[in-house]
């Protein structure tokens, strides 16, 4: 759950209020949190909306694998080969 308890005036001059975390930090946190509980676990199957490189990354460094919808206007490399090449697809 996402707490927004920071106040801010947007552009109109609308009071509105945002949180201190992301959502994304919120998902990284709780992959986390379930690794250091040694949880067996080998994918992370999310929603696009956390797609992200920062994610995929996050989730690669600890040796976990995902699975992940991609948003149709996102770019991606297909292998790690098409990566080196900076060869990116739709």
């Amino acid at each position: 759950m996402v707490k927004k308890t920071t106040e801010f005036i947007d552009e109109k001059g609308k009071k509105k209020r945002c949180s201190e975390v992301t959502k994304n930090e919120i998902a990284r946190n709780l992959i986390k949190g379930a690794i250091q509980r040694q949880i067996s676990f080998t994918y992370v199957l999310m929603d696009s909306w956390f797609a992200s490189k920062e994610n995929f990354e996050f989730i690669t460094k600890h040796n976990k694998h995902f699975i992940a919808a991609i948003k149709s206007n996102r770019l991606f490399a297909r292998s790690l080969e098409d990566k080196l090449k900076g060869l990116l697809r739709e």
